[in-house]
Formats: structure tokens, sequence, C-alpha cells
């Protein structure tokens, strides 16, 4: 019994000191957090965090603003008919002083060309010739007024040489909501953060505002931050285009999908619009679904499927093409082909790696 007594003693002075030794070190770690604790909120906290959030809200605003070269040949193989019916007559064109009419071109004799009217009737003065034979010759140069009757065949290829600019907003992608789904996760948090007290000198007057029911909202209030979270880009996208307010079918409207948010209480403070009356961002999109099937819009352009339907399988990786995708070091060393040199199959010549012509958008002389 004794033994059992000196046994929960000595577990008992254990727990007692350590105990002690714990409690030591968490009132150590407590006055350092206290210390430090606005030193951890504008060197860890703010940054973490809100560089996250910053960087969803500028890919959210990003711009891509490229030039895509377009350097091809296009085969074309026509019949064209040429007729009055085909033939567009500029309306300044003239023929010694008369204009020409619908349907008519001129033609330009290239050599002399010899004429024979047989049966001809002939009358001048008291001279008349019936069924006579008149030879003519039309002189090179001569220039006649002809509609054209005759099918053209045109087999050829016409070189496309194009620089076309591509400026796409993100925002106006499908893009922006996945984008806008990632702010909604931080922005409670860094509104949170960026509205409360940055040191010990400003604590006394924002505790005394919250025990004297003026605190500020958390979040809601704005601040430097939120009013301007991202400063801005390394180069410009948009000058100069000129295309930004014209309409038309572009095949893309709205569906009444709203982002789900993060965290529903915090995103309730953020958006308290979409939960009113009890509603959800989940009940809106299923309703919003159910709208878009009844106008018969199939799933696949609303919910991110398009993707596998447009999908391309990729071209099959031959020796010709293997053998450029090999550093020049590592072919030299492993003996590989080089790039003037014949596959391994005799048959073919691997041909030098093709320079697309990618060209980069200009830039802003004001952004150097």
């Amino acid at each position: 019994m004794r033994a059992i007594k000196r046994i929960w003693n000595a577990i008992r002075n254990f727990m007692i000191i350590f105990s002690f030794i714990v409690n030591i070190i968490l009132l150590v770690v407590l006055i350092v957090l206290g210390v430090l604790i606005f030193e951890i909120k504008s060197q860890v906290a703010q940054p973490l965090i809100g560089g996250l959030h910053s960087s969803f809200v500028g890919l959210d605003n990003a711009t891509i603003d490229w030039t895509i070269p377009v350097r091809d040949e296009l085969p074309i193989s026509l019949q064209v008919p040429i007729n009055q019916n085909t033939m567009i007559l500029q309306p300044e064109r003239t023929l010694n002083g008369a204009p020409l009419n619908q349907g008519e071109t001129v033609v330009t004799l290239t050599r002399d060309v010899p004429l024979v009217l047989q049966g001809a009737f002939i009358q001048t003065g008291d001279l008349t010739l019936r069924n006579a034979t008149v030879n003519l010759s039309l002189p090179q140069g001569t220039q006649l007024p002809v509609s054209l009757d005759m099918m053209v065949a045109l087999n050829t290829e016409v070189p496309v040489e194009l620089d076309v600019r591509a400026v796409i907003p993100l925002q106006e992608t499908q893009l922006h909501d996945p984008v806008e789904n990632l702010q909604l996760l931080f922005e409670p948090l860094t509104r949170a953060l960026y509205n409360l007290p940055d040191g010990f000198d400003e604590v006394p007057s924002f505790v005394g505002d919250v025990v004297g029911g003026n605190g500020p909202d958390l979040m809601s209030a704005d601040n430097e931050y939120t009013q301007n979270p991202w400063p801005g880009y390394s180069r410009t996208a948009g000058v100069g285009y000129e295309h930004f307010d014209e309409t038309g079918p572009f095949g893309s409207f709205g569906t009444g999908i709203v982002t789900v948010g993060g965290i529903p209480v915090l995103d309730e403070l953020i958006r308290p619009e979409l939960y009113e009356n009890n509603d959800t961002p989940q009940d809106r999109n299923e309703r919003a679904t159910q709208e878009m099937n009844s106008l018969g819009v199939e799933a696949q352009f609303f919910t991110g499927g398009l993707g596998a339907r447009v999908s391309f399988a990729p071209a099959p990786l031959t020796q010709a093409v293997a053998s450029q995708l090999v550093p020049a070091d590592q072919s030299a060393a492993t003996g590989g082909p080089e790039s003037n040199s014949p596959s391994s199959t005799g048959n073919t010549t691997t041909a030098p790696i093709e320079d697309f012509g990618i060209l980069p958008t200009p830039k802003n002389p004001d952004d150097e």
C-alpha cells in the first residue's frame, strides 16, 4: 500500500512540475506573440493572405493582348461564272467617251484581226452593192466593248499573311468565375486584417470604439487596400485597339449562375444580397441551371464540359520530330541524328526546326 502511495506521489509531483513548465512556456510564447503581434500581422499575415487575394484580383482584371501571325496558303478550286450578272462595272469606266453598259467590259486586241463579211449590203451615193464580200482588218490595240458569258476554272493557292490582334479581357470569359471564387475565399480575411489596428498606439482608440458601440465593421469597412488591391501590370494591354465598342452575335450570354464563394458565414457579410430571404448561392445556381435547361441550352456550354468535346488528339511523334527535340549537346554525346542527317529509317531527312514567326505585342513607348 505504501509503495502505491509513493508511486502516486511521484506521478503527482511530476504532473505538477510538468504543468508548471508548460504554463511557463505558454506564458513566454504569449508574451512574445503579444510583443510581436503587429509585426506578425504586417510582415507575415498581410503579405501572405493579402498577396494571394491581390494576385487573384490581378488575374481577374488582366487582359490578353497578343498578335497572332497567320502565315498560310489557301488552296482554291472554283468554277467562276463570268457574265453580265456577275460583273460589276465601275461607273467611271468609259470607252471613247461613252459609258459602258452593265455587264460589259473592254477587251484590247493583241494583234491584227481580219474580218470577212459575206452577203453584205453596201449603199453609198449612187453605188449599191448586194451580197457583197467585205474584207476588213481590225488593227492591234483596238478596244472593243464585249459582254462575256463563260466559266473560268480557278485552281490556285492564295498566300495569306495576316497579323491578327487579339484583345481578350479575362473578366469577360468563363475564367472570371473560378478566379472570382478564389477572391471571395480570401476577401473576408483581408478586409478584417487591414481593418484591425496596425500598432499598440491604435489599440486604445480601437477598443474604446468597440466598447462604445462605434467599432468599425471589419467585413464591410473600406480601407486603403480594398480600394486598390492590385497596383497594376508591367505592360499595357489594349492601347490603340479600336473595336471595344463593337457588338455582335458573339455566342456568349449570361446564365444567372453566381460564384459559390468561401465560408458561408463570412461570405454573407461580403455579399448579403445573395442570402436574402434564406437564399444561398447554391439555390440560385440550381434555379439558373433549370432555366438554362428550359431554354434548350446544353449543360456543356456553361458547366465547363465543352473542353472534352473540342479536345484534339496529339499528333504522333515521328522520328524526325523526336530528333529535333533532343538538345544539341545531348545529341552529340549520344550519337543522335543531327538536323541535316538522315533518320534511322534511311528514307527521310530531318528538317531544321521551323520558325513560326510569332510576333510579340507592340509595347507602348510610355511603358519603357
